[in-house]
């Protein structure tokens, strides 16, 4: 259990990190953590706690990022 909860917290900063680092990185990296991120987070969906429930709402949000910036590229 206590390794449960760490790989979710792990998890959760590495989504957290890409909120805030999302204007200068490219996007295959991070297509690539938020994927890595989610498929880890998977686990841990069923879980009513507030730290999953945190770590849900940045991958949510991650993902509308990563579709955003794609239907923005390709208007340009």
């Amino acid at each position: 259990m206590a390794m449960q909860v760490q790989e979710s917290i792990s998890s959760g900063s590495i989504l957290i990190g890409l909120a805030f680092l999302s204007p200068f990185l490219p996007f295959s990296v991070l297509v690539t953590l938020a994927l890595h991120s989610i498929s880890v987070l998977r686990g841990f969906s069923l879980q009513w706690d507030l730290h999953a429930a945190s770590a849900n709402f940045w991958a949510l949000r991650i993902l509308a990022m990563l579709v955003t910036r794609t239907s923005t590229w390709r208007h340009l």
